[in-house]
């Protein structure tokens, strides 16, 4: 699409040879970085290139990628400077390093970060034009094409990050887990919404209106478990034992998008100050969605059938932590 162009979700899957379902998720994962702007015609919903200013530096990055596409910056290059920070641990090296070179030792003692896991990494990085290493020493390097640079200077914006606040509660609206977070926003008065199957399909019946959610183009509930993943900023899945099902799902989701997912087995007594420091401490680079308002949190766990204490344990969790 250019900027003149709108597209439908068959229209963009027909133009570029992919499923309805696969372009309809590209297409909800470029909306939710504020990139494109959806608008509907009758039934149907187009879409359009055009940033949304309430998202923060989507005009800055929308610039940057035109930028490369006027200057024929080839997708393979594109691609690597856009995906060098889709992992928290890769901020935080470029965020050391800022103040000048150092050895993988420094940067080990500075983040935390496993050497195995450091090793892979810098070497992303490296690869990826972002750092480079001279002999035991690893210093930044800023990419030549719009987007990295553009990238670079967002990483090593020095705004202070604020203390965690969530700004808005994601939830799939099935019974237990999911309305337990949903109910516990509506209390305390946090936003909240998400995605949830056509027809608002949950067991028991359709989904109460009362519940801010958008339906997806299928009935899946692994559509709408995929989506509220990737439109949030973290995903905290609550459980008593093992994941399973459903809450195995969706960490699974997590981790192939490479979305922070922390799992609470009630059965091992994790408090809400525990949860904010595991947020705090383990995804210390969730600052960026802190400096617009907040995170947004998605929730999830078994449904009321699978596990008929779920939901007042999430409600009482979730009060705590909100409130």
């Amino acid at each position: 699409m250019d900027g003149s162009e709108e597209k439908s979700v068959c229209g963009l899957g027909q133009s570029i040879g992919i499923s309805d379902q696969n372009a309809s998720i590209q297409l909800r994962l470029l909306n939710s970085r504020g990139l494109i702007t959806p608008y509907r015609k009758g039934m149907e919903v187009f879409y359009r290139i055009e940033a949304n200013k309430q998202i923060d530096h989507a005009e800055d990055l929308l610039h940057a990628l035109q930028e490369c596409h006027e200057r024929r910056v080839s997708i393979d290059r594109v691609l690597r400077s856009a995906t060098a920070f889709t992992h928290e641990r890769r901020i935080q090296i470029v965020q050391v390093l800022i103040n000048g070179p150092r050895t993988a030792v420094d940067i080990k003692e500075k983040t935390g970060i496993k050497p195995r896991a450091l090793q892979r990494h810098l070497g992303k990085l490296v690869s990826r034009g972002f750092v480079k290493k001279n002999r035991n020493l690893y210093q930044l390097n800023t990419p030549r094409d719009p987007l990295g640079k553009c990238l670079m200077r967002l990483v090593c914006d020095p705004c202070e990050k604020p203390g965690l606040t969530i700004k808005r509660i994601v939830s799939g609206g099935q019974t237990g887990a999911d309305r337990a977070a949903l109910d516990a926003a509506i209390a305390c008065k946090v936003p909240h919404g998400g995605w949830c199957p056509k027809g608002r399909r949950a067991e028991g019946g359709p989904i109460p209106e009362k519940y801010s959610l958008s339906e997806t183009e299928s009935a899946e509930y692994a559509e709408r478990t995929q989506a509220n993943v990737a439109d949030s900023d973290a995903t905290l899945i609550f459980s008593h034992g093992p994941l399973t099902g459903g809450s195995l799902l969706t960490q699974q989701f997590a981790e192939e998008l490479e979305k922070p997912c922390i799992h609470i087995n009630f059965l091992e007594s994790r408090g809400e100050q525990e949860i904010c420091a595991c947020l705090c401490n383990r995804f210390p680079n969730l600052g960026n969605a802190q400096r617009e308002g907040g995170l947004v949190l998605n929730v999830a766990g078994p449904r009321a059938s699978g596990d008929p204490q779920i939901y007042e344990a999430v409600y009482q969790q979730m009060l705590q932590l909100l409130q």
